[in-house]
């Protein structure tokens, strides 16, 4: 067992390694000269291409070293990348001037120089859009920024595919073009959304203040013909009772019958009770049900008089017409 005070010391010695260890390993200054020893390498055997990804990521990591930042300007070159070249040896001009490293004291002239040179090589593009709705632009697939359209953009020599898109359901217009070391070109992409034409939907009536009075008239009308219907039912059992009676007690209209045919009287007057109600509520109820239906507005052509008319006991006024 070691002593506690030299465990503590070798617990600090390995906090501290491992700290070290872990600093060393995010040094973007030294990931940065890794990156750019590999690109180099690549670029001495040819392999521009595989190189760029290196230089760039370089430049990144550690912008202050300027040698990735001129390898790639010269690999995209090299590759006959000219916007993408001069465009790197515009960032390097203006970060050598900003630089107080003496070895870099004539890159910033040296920049300025090769991008005068590329400059007729350049390709511009310049995107159009004629759209009656909001669209977005790409160029080979990268999204343009609405603030470039209408503007020349450097470009690369190569194959272009424009594409504008509106809302969903809307036409796409697409322009496919080869751009050549120099050339400036046009595109202008027309998105034209169809006019939605909207079928109307037939107009709902108008709410007829006079529905709820016509409905009244019916259900008025319904009771009054139920009131009658109960009126006649009474009617027939009235005319069964005095039949029955009739036959028991013939002489039942000049002298007192026996008590044996009292349910008989009984039942005939109930009936005949029934018979003058159901009957007096079947006719105000059909009649007034019939002059509310009538009246109406719905019913053109129809008018209702009042007159004065008697049934059974009851004044009714109405005539139609």
């Amino acid at each position: 067992m070691y002593p506690p005070r030299a465990r503590v010391l070798a617990l600090s010695v390995l906090v501290a390694v491992s700290a070290f260890a872990r600093g060393a390993h995010a040094d973007p200054e030294a990931d940065a000269k890794d990156l750019f020893s590999r690109g180099r390498t690549l670029r001495e055997h040819g392999h521009c291409v595989e190189a760029l990804p290196d230089f760039r990521r370089a430049v990144a990591l550690f912008p202050s070293a300027l040698g990735s930042a001129r390898n790639l300007a010269e690999c995209e070159e090299t590759l006959g990348h000219w916007a993408s070249s001069r465009r790197a040896w515009r960032d390097l001009e203006r970060a050598a001037a900003a630089s107080s490293d003496p070895k870099y004291a004539t890159w910033s002239a040296d920049a300025s120089a090769a991008a005068a040179r590329l400059a007729p090589m350049v390709a511009r593009l310049t995107v159009d859009v004629v759209a009656t709705s909001p669209v977005s632009v790409s160029v080979n697939g990268e999204a343009l920024a609405a603030t470039l359209i209408g503007s020349p953009l450097d470009r690369d020599p190569g194959s272009y595919t424009v594409r504008a898109e509106g809302p969903p359901g809307a036409p796409v217009a697409e322009e496919r073009l080869v751009l050549a070391a120099g050339d400036d070109k046009k595109v202008t992409l027309r998105v034209v959304v169809p006019e939605m034409h909207l079928i109307a939907s037939p107009e709902a009536a108008p709410e007829d203040p006079h529905r709820t009075r016509r409905t009244l008239g019916w259900v008025t009308l319904g009771v009054g013909g139920a009131a009658l219907a109960g009126a006649g039912i009474a009617a027939i059992v009235r005319a069964t009772a005095l039949a029955d009676l009739r036959h028991d007690c013939p002489s039942y209209a000049e002298s007192p019958c026996d008590a044996t045919v009292r349910g008989e009287v009984t039942r005939g007057h109930t009936a005949a009770t029934l018979v003058d109600v159901f009957g007096t509520l079947g006719v105000l109820g059909a009649g007034a049900g019939v002059a509310t239906i009538l009246l109406s507005p719905s019913s053109p052509g129809l008018t209702l008089r009042p007159t004065v008319g008697r049934l059974n006991g009851v004044v009714v006024e109405w005539t139609l017409r």
